[in-house]
């Protein structure tokens, strides 16, 4: 692929994340490489993404799909990655009500907190951690919230 070494050693690392039940795919995109792993879950599958710049820097995701390949669980790995968030949402089969609402959750996403989404049957689920807060925001499939802020323990 001709790649510079500190892309080369950042791929292998997330190569080296494989089971022996992972499918590896690696894809060269313009100056980045992404590094695909994608293994059996309980109901579907699961897939971590690595997209490496040509500095060795990643942005690592990770997504569950279930049996019907639909998006489940995204969690990037990444402080502040609202646009993924929001293309995550998209995926997601959610009604226009509870999509509405978790974009409007997701703007409490600042430059330092992280945030994963999960759907269990008819609801969502957005928790953003943020300056040791975690804010998990359920909305069912009305539109309805509810709200429950902690401290990470």
């Amino acid at each position: 692929m001709g790649l510079p070494e500190a892309q080369i050693s950042a791929a292998n690392r997330a190569i080296g994340r494989a089971t022996v039940n992972s499918t590896i795919e690696l894809i060269k995109d313009g100056e980045f490489v992404i590094v695909r792993l994608e293994r059996p879950g309980i109901d579907g599958r699961q897939v971590m993404e690595s997209i490496i710049d040509a500095t060795g820097n990643k942005i690592n995701l990770q997504k569950a799909f279930n049996a019907s390949d639909r998006l489940v669980h995204f969690d990037p790995k990444t402080p502040g990655s609202q646009t993924n968030v929001r293309e995550a949402l998209i995926q997601m089969e959610l009604s226009e009500t509870q999509r509405v609402v978790a974009n409007r959750v997701i703007e409490q996403i600042t430059p330092d907190s992280t945030v994963d989404i999960t759907k269990t049957g008819e609801s969502v689920t957005v928790r953003i951690f943020a300056q040791g807060i975690i804010t998990e925001t359920t909305i069912d499939i009305t539109g309805q919230e509810i709200v429950i802020r902690r401290e990470q323990p």
